[in-house]
């Protein structure tokens, strides 16, 4: 664009400078049809090359397609990893169930998230763990029952999902009402936890002041993710129980062996007591009881160890199944 000005502007300055010095005059100015064909080439040049250049998209354009995916529950790229990673991280239930709720309260944008036990032959639930969006907090647990939230029961025991409309006035919102501390509930999703069969929970999910409606493709949304959680609640608790189980073997051997420590004190110090005996009349008396006595120690002290070996089996057999799987997958 440029080099076409400047031939333009030669070619009219050279048809002027002709005119005025040379006093050629006529209808044909010669130096400036001259120009215009030279010039001509170079426009047409350039606006084909900037027709060929596609333009780049803004960098905020960018940042905002790399942060948000399209969908119903609006999940952040960001916001998702933080939560998949805290899920991986917990280590036990108390910490899986308090970051749970918390992210899937920050994914689904809703204020309330609760996780609910299921419940057991007296219909007997509670709330385990529970997030405030709206103020990032965690919520205290509360107990419930199948008289107070008989809804909620009925829908954790059938293993269905089950949505509570923003208006309604069942004994289950005004349950929850009193368990949150709230003025009204607002819609409510529940969605149960199934790990092969068993019912391990369910996740509720509260409106109470954008009162939104959920739609069929957030529900079948958590519904989708919700077998997962599942399984992965199963695992922790899983190991929970054998590290408790482990733990409670390891104590009762620790009571055996001191049991077995004991009898042994005692049977020396019947045998030094026997040898101190001067009086072997005396000592004859009492020697059929003293080794009596030292003979129920040593079968007690016998079967104790036979005990102890029988735990220290037991114990050593979950690791034993942990690590066959392992290496029939490999």
């Amino acid at each position: 664009g440029l080099a076409a000005l400047i031939l333009f502007s030669l070619g009219a300055g050279a048809q002027l400078g002709a005119q005025f010095w040379l006093r050629l005059s006529g209808p044909f100015a010669g130096f400036v049809r001259l120009a215009e064909l030279a010039a001509y080439p170079l426009l047409t040049l350039g606006a084909v090359r900037a027709l060929s250049v596609s333009p780049r998209p803004e960098p905020s354009t960018r940042v905002a397609t790399q942060k948000h995916i399209t969908g119903p529950l609006r999940v952040s790229h960001i916001g998702g990893l933080e939560g998949v990673l805290a899920l991986v991280a917990a280590s036990t239930m108390s910490d899986f169930a308090c970051e749970l709720v918390r992210v899937v309260a920050g994914a689904l944008r809703v204020e309330f998230c609760l996780l609910m036990t299921a419940p057991d032959e007296q219909g007997q639930f509670a709330i385990a763990a529970g997030y405030d969006l709206i103020r990032e907090t965690p919520l205290a647990g509360s107990a419930l029952d199948s008289h107070q939230a008989p809804i909620l029961s009925t829908a954790l025991q059938q293993r269905r999902s089950f949505s509570l409309p923003a208006r309604s006035q069942s004994p289950d919102a005004r349950a929850l009402r009193a368990a949150l501390g709230l003025d009204f509930t607002g819609p409510a999703l529940l969605v149960p936890l199934v790990d092969q069969g068993e019912i391990l929970g369910g996740l509720l999910v509260l409106s109470p002041y954008a009162r939104r409606e959920w739609s069929r493709d957030e529900r079948a949304t958590l519904e989708m993710v919700a077998p997962s959680l599942a399984s992965r609640l199963a695992q922790i608790r899983q190991r929970d129980r054998q590290m408790e189980s482990t733990e409670f073997g390891q104590q009762e051997v620790s009571e055996l062996r001191s049991r077995v420590e004991q009898l042994l004190r005692e049977n020396q110090r019947l045998t030094r007591q026997l040898s101190r005996r001067g009086d072997r009349a005396a000592q004859d008396d009492n020697l059929a009881a003293l080794m009596s006595i030292n003979e129920d120690a040593q079968n007690t002290i016998h079967s104790l160890e036979e005990e102890i070996a029988r735990l220290h089996g037991e114990l050593a057999e979950p690791s034993r199944m942990t690590a066959r799987p392992a290496q029939e997958k490999e």
